[in-house]
């Protein structure tokens, strides 16, 4: 295994992957040192699929959780819906 250097390294490296024991509901997933990933899904297929992700310490309430999941589904489908002015302009002078 060649060890990556502080120019060729890049945060996937950087982060250790931590194996999912459990799932308490759609989308949060309990981590194997006691921690929770969230994941919020905006889009039904793989290529208009968004999603964002964060991890909680160990104590937080599945409510906290469960909110920001909310929240993070929301801004993701405003940011689809958001309106983009003179693209079709753009397109035109290229």
């Amino acid at each position: 295994m060649v060890e990556a250097d502080a120019w060729t390294a890049t945060p996937e490296d950087s982060v250790k992957k931590a194996k999912v024991i459990a799932t308490l509901a759609a989308g949060i997933y309990r981590l194997e040192d006691g921690s929770y990933r969230v994941v919020a899904y905006v889009g039904n297929s793989r290529l208009t699929q968004r999603r964002k992700e964060k991890r909680f310490a160990a104590g937080t309430g599945i409510r906290d959780m469960k909110r920001w999941q909310g929240n993070a589904r929301a801004a993701l489908s405003r940011e689809g819906l958001r309106v983009r002015r003179d693209t079709l302009q753009n397109r035109l002078r290229s």
